[in-house]
């Protein structure tokens, strides 16, 4: 056997990467398994490697792989793609490593749209920064009369919170705090949790579910701020498995933990600052198809802080164009007369002319991003009236995206002395404003919200 990939390895870590080692074949090839081994990383998805690969020339992509661990443990990968192989000659065989779109621990599926739950639960890495709630009431110092003294802990009740209700399924949040003892002289740890739980109102595929974890960590991380992985998918078998037990581990590749140390930043806001955060997730789901291209380019900064500045900057402006673009009105006269005087121009043009001068016309009636930028601000007025926007900011936003868009060489020198992370800043106030705004908080709730969560920009350009 191929001694290198049948070592004992541990069963899979919530907190770590992990490597599961057996026997790998295609679903519909059980008399074709292979020795290999399967290391999924949390941060850097599952990589699939099988002696000899997967069939008998090996092949490139393969739908479904059914696996069967040292531990007996059942496991099924979906969309798998080689992305090479080495070859050992003394042998003569030769090793494929295949990626893992799909990770599913704890069962073999038939087909990939036949892997469904009723509900899934998901450990999201800010989701206990954004419900911030205090578990445990505890004395400041152990009482100094005696060590036999009583030391009081109270333990807050766990809390169950239905964040959204939709046609088809709910959000549940679910938080409170484990005491564990352990030893003989009782010492015990205190540890908060939360998950969130999203159940259908009838069994789902897990790619109905994808979209929505996915929803939710970008709301998440734009609540707190800090770019949001998720740690940890389960959902609850049917039949326990022999080691994972009643539930199912599932990891995708698009969902991995993420790899950037947790920031300082306080968050925009949490739970406990919204009365009604239903309300917010509500508009954020009823409203995604108009929001998330303007959430997709301003959280792309978040998901890539090591982004270079001028990037970074690049994607809020696009942001912004997307939100105005998407939210706003995007026609500067109304369609009927712009098409009377596209014609009237169409008609005094020359033949040989005409399909040239339409092209360039084509978005002449869409407003410009001074325009946006101008409408956003004078829209905003009561909000960002304690955050006096520098009277520059437009036209430092327009010059300094024309020139990294168009590069002019005349507006070289007044644009290098531009501060770029300040004026990206302002950007991002003005897009949490909107955005804020959109998910229905009052605007005396967002201007505190910004006030608290803004400090810097405040002091900086506003007052206080």
């Amino acid at each position: 056997m191929y001694r290198d990939l049948l070592e004992e390895e541990p069963l899979p870590s919530k907190s770590s990467g992990f490597r599961l080692v057996g026997t790998w074949w295609p679903k519909d090839r059980p008399d074709a398994q292979q020795p290999g081994q399967l290391e999924c990383i949390r941060d850097k998805g599952s990589i699939l490697e099988v002696l000899n690969g997967l069939g008998k020339e090996g092949l490139d992509y393969v739908p479904l792989v059914h696996g069967k661990t040292i531990q007996a443990e059942q496991v099924t990968a979906c969309g798998c793609s080689s992305v090479g192989f080495a070859t050992s000659y003394e042998r003569g065989r030769y090793k494929s490593a295949y990626t893992v779109e799909l990770l599913v621990l704890g069962g073999h599926y038939p087909e990939r749209d036949r892997i469904l739950f009723r509900e899934i639960t998901v450990d999201y890495s800010s989701l206990w920064h954004w419900v911030g709630a205090q578990l445990f009431e505890t004395p400041a110092l152990w009482p100094s009369s005696s060590l036999d003294a009583p030391w009081t802990v109270t333990v807050h009740p766990l809390r169950n919170i239905e964040l959204f209700s939709g046609p088809s399924y709910r959000l549940l949040l679910n938080y409170g705090g484990n005491i564990r003892t352990t030893g003989d002289n009782w010492t015990f740890c205190l540890k908060p949790y939360a998950h969130v739980q999203c159940v259908f109102h009838k069994p789902a595929s897990f790619d109905q579910y994808l979209p929505i974890i996915k929803s939710f960590r970008d709301f998440l991380t734009f609540a707190t701020l800090r770019a949001t992985g998720v740690d940890k998918i389960t959902a609850p078998l049917p039949t326990p498995a022999m080691f994972q037990g009643d539930r199912a581990c599932l990891y995708h590749r698009d969902l991995l933990a993420s790899a950037v140390a947790d920031s300082i930043n306080n968050p925009l806001f949490r739970v406990a600052d919204t009365a009604g955060c239903q309300v917010l997730l509500n508009n954020w789901f009823t409203k995604a198809e108009k929001l998330q291209p303007a959430v997709d380019w301003y959280l792309l900064t978040r998901y890539t802080p090591r982004m270079h500045e001028d990037i970074a900057f690049l994607c809020l402006v696009h942001a912004i164009e997307a939100y105005h673009r998407r939210n706003k009105a995007n026609e500067k006269i109304p369609a009927e007369e712009h098409q009377r005087r596209l014609a009237a121009v169409k008609a005094s043009a020359p033949q040989e002319h005409r399909r040239w001068l339409l092209s360039k016309l084509a978005y002449s009636n869409e407003p410009s991003l001074r325009n946006r930028l101008e409408a956003l601000l004078h829209e905003l007025g009561p909000i960002v009236s304690n955050f006096t926007i520098p009277e520059q900011f437009i036209e430092d936003v327009v010059t300094k995206r024309n020139y990294l868009v168009h590069s002019p060489p005349e507006r070289a020198d007044k644009v290098i002395k531009k501060e770029t992370y300040r004026l990206s800043e302002s950007i991002e106030f003005l897009l949490d404003a909107c955005i804020l705004t959109e998910l229905g908080m009052g605007a005396q709730a967002v201007t505190s919200v910004l006030h608290k969560a803004h400090t810097l920009l405040r002091k900086r350009y506003g007052r206080d």
